[in-house]
């Protein structure tokens, strides 16, 4: 499926990518060598909302933090959210459908990797991706804490992409699905004539089947790695 995204991708004159996982060096330097901008962000796991806990009386129920997406305040071509789908509680799925929406551009591309079946161990650490190629991308362990991975069949995650349609998915051998998702949906026009979404707090606070991929982690700071071309 990253193939079938890059493909699609990377024909536009200044393809724009957003890489949410663990920063690869070779990855950046591979894509940016064909043209696109690749803006490295970092998506931090929220908490799942309580279940069983009432608040005391008189007392508002607790607040949980707002998704957190840290990326600049730009447009997407294709947002590449690797496994990071797995370490979002069931119930917050579509916070991040939503997040994620709202820096894509009309046509923009994501593409996630799921679980499609439940393992024994119910904690890992999302693992980042090496892109040496349009059909060459290789999972890599990365250090720190376990985390809670989920299982999302996939009717929820299409259902947590709502504004999102699918375009493909592909079940690797492995039993990690490669999901494409679209947005190519009718919007309603906000300021300026701008594709409007339902507000999300960001920063703040079966279909065809193609070759199979596979994904990464956080990094720190977002920041954008592009190689100089020159003009004739």
């Amino acid at each position: 499926m990253l193939g079938r995204a890059l493909e699609r991708v990377l024909k536009m004159p200044r393809p724009e990518i957003l890489d949410l996982g663990s920063r690869c060096g070779e990855s950046l330097v591979y894509l940016a060598g064909r043209g696109a901008r690749v803006t490295v962000g970092e998506i931090d796991p929220p908490l799942p909302h309580p279940i069983g806990r009432s608040a005391p009386r008189g007392d508002p129920a607790p607040l949980l933090p707002p998704i957190r997406i840290e990326a600049p305040e730009t447009r997407f071509n294709l947002v590449l959210l690797w496994e990071w789908i797995d370490f979002i509680p069931p119930d917050r799925l579509a916070e991040v459908g939503g997040a994620v929406a709202r820096r894509l551009n009309q046509g923009g591309l994501v593409l996630l990797l799921s679980r499609s079946v439940r393992t024994t161990g119910a904690d890992e650490r999302p693992r980042r991706y090496r892109v040496t190629s349009d059909r060459d991308v290789r999972p890599e362990p990365v250090a720190g804490p376990a985390l809670t991975r989920y299982l999302h069949p996939t009717r929820e995650i299409e259902r947590a992409f709502a504004p999102l349609s699918l375009l493909g998915i592909h079940l690797q051998r492995s039993q990690i699905r490669e999901v494409l998702l679209e947005h190519a949906t009718a919007r309603v026009d906000g300021e300026n004539g701008e594709p409007a979404i339902a507000p999300v707090d960001l920063g703040h606070s079966p279909s065809p089947t193609l070759p199979a991929r596979h994904s990464p982690t956080p990094s720190q700071a977002a920041m954008s790695w592009r190689r100089p071309v020159q003009r004739p």
